[in-house]
């Protein structure tokens, strides 16, 4: 009964998640549907207040687009979302609101997105150490250190994981066409 009553009700298409709660009533139990319900994105609306961050992939990130599926019990994990996307691009204390205002269709939503990016990690300092593969430092980081100093993220950039991890696999295929075919470089934040 419990099932037929979620499909009935998820049928309709006007929800999106359902469950069942079985409470006692006096000798017998009542079913307590309770349900989502579904909203489409009419239109949304952004602020980045200047951050140079992709709109489109920030909204990707949350899994949120116009003409999609909202629900208004996962506003937090959008929020979430979008603040971990951030915190990658270099933006550790940005803050995301999202709110949904109704339309005149009330299966559709406007939603209005802000964010405060806060102030942007930057690169303060580069250090690149050596190693050899038995994890004894290397007398070859002088050797190295104009091949190194080409890395692509300098001081003063946004400490952007993107970036860092695109730079990383440039500077691995400039070492290896160098001759360094075990070299690795990867980054660390600190």
């Amino acid at each position: 009964a419990a099932r037929r009553a979620i499909e009935e009700i998820l049928d309709t298409g006007r929800f999106a998640r359902g469950r069942v709660v079985a409470v006692a009533d006096g000798a017998g139990v009542r079913m307590v549907v309770h349900v989502a319900q579904r909203r489409l994105i009419q239109s949304m609306r952004l602020a980045l207040h200047g951050a140079p961050i992709d709109r489109d992939e920030l909204l990707r990130e949350a899994d949120l687009a116009e003409g999609g599926e909202v629900l208004g019990i996962d506003m937090a994990s959008y929020r979430a979302r979008m603040e971990r996307y951030l915190a990658r691009r270099g933006f550790p204390t940005a803050a995301a609101t999202i709110e949904s205002r109704e339309t005149d269709d009330p299966a559709r939503v406007l939603m209005i997105i802000d964010v405060a990016p806060g102030g942007a990690r930057i690169v303060q300092r580069r250090s690149f150490y050596v190693v050899d593969p038995d994890g004894t430092a290397s007398p070859s980081t002088r050797a190295l250190t104009p091949v190194l100093d080409g890395y692509r993220v300098a001081v003063g950039d946004r400490a952007d994981e993107e970036a860092l991890d695109a730079a990383d696999a440039a500077m691995n295929l400039r070492l290896r066409a160098l001759g360094y075919q075990r070299a690795s470089l990867s980054h660390d934040l600190v």
